[in-house]
């Protein structure tokens, strides 16, 4: 059997309309796992974008891990456009987008900036904390 994969877009925006709309800061995580899916064997490499400002480019150096980046938005209006950009480094795609509302108080920053997650570290839990929010079927 014969495996066909057709380019879909070159680019894509994804537009969200949360509930609490503008003013309000969110979690935005973005999750990829390229897989060789299409069995080309070449690791894509595409930009993405919040609205008009550069978020990240994602390199693809090992297709069997995924990889996730996360950032802090505080929207400025009712829409959040995520956009996945090519970059002539093979077509990009995304396997999860995840907005969480965030308490406007969390963080005192009273820029509209986002904040990038430079580290995170585990300072000895020994079990992974599951929501109780998050199901599986």
């Amino acid at each position: 059997m014969k495996k066909i994969v057709r380019k879909l877009f070159q680019s894509l925006v994804i537009t969200l309309r949360p509930q609490k709309g503008k003013n309000n800061r969110y979690l935005i995580r973005a999750t990829f796992l390229h897989g060789n899916y299409d069995s080309r064997n070449q690791n894509p490499q595409f930009d993405l974008y919040i609205g008009a400002d550069h978020w990240v480019t994602i390199v693809i150096s090992d297709p069997a891990k995924s990889m996730t980046h996360e950032i802090i938005h505080l929207t400025l209006s009712d829409y959040i456009y995520v956009c996945l950009v090519y970059t002539g480094y093979g077509y990009p795609f995304i396997t999860s987008l995840e907005l969480r509302l965030l308490d406007i108080t969390m963080y005192k920053d009273q820029s509209p900036a986002s904040l990038l997650l430079f580290l995170r570290y585990n300072y000895g839990a020994y079990d992974t904390v599951r929501s109780e929010f998050l199901i599986f079927l």
